[in-house]
């Protein structure tokens, strides 16, 4: 009896973790080559013939930047265009498209509409995936 119980709760427990691992986040990332970079933006190339396309990343003062193996600072880093380099993003801040105001850029609606604070309508724009991590020296 005992080990019948033992076993049923072994494969409750399994089960649990089975359905909750679609729920665990996941960092995403993109390798390819610098096609652009400025001090709060890096856009690389990704791909090669027809699947090849231009990813940009925000730059933020988490954003981690190593250069062989080392910590360094992102205007420190000195990233120079056709350089290879990855990109991790973190769950959460992936890119996405919002509707904002443009009196009111901190206003951000999911859909169309108008703005909560002066009534205009809204626009459509794309905010970039936030960098977690970049890693220079690889493609």
């Amino acid at each position: 009896m005992i080990k019948r119980y033992r076993l049923t709760m072994l494969c409750t427990i399994a089960l649990a973790a089975l359905l909750a691992a679609p729920l665990v986040a996941r960092d995403t990332t993109f390798k390819g080559t610098v096609a652009k970079v400025d001090k709060t933006s890096v856009e690389i190339t990704t791909g090669e013939g027809a699947a090849k396309k231009t990813v940009a990343f925000a730059v933020t003062d988490k954003t981690k930047v190593m250069r062989a193996g080392a910590a360094v600072a992102f205007d420190a880093a000195a990233i120079k265009v056709g350089e290879g380099l990855a990109i991790t993003v973190a769950k959460g801040d992936e890119a996405k498209t919002d509707f904002t105001c443009s009196m009111h850029p901190e206003v951000s609606e999911a859909a169309a509409g108008k703005c909560a604070k002066c009534g205009m309508t809204l626009k459509q724009r794309t905010v970039p995936a936030k960098a977690a991590t970049i890693q220079l020296g690889g493609k």
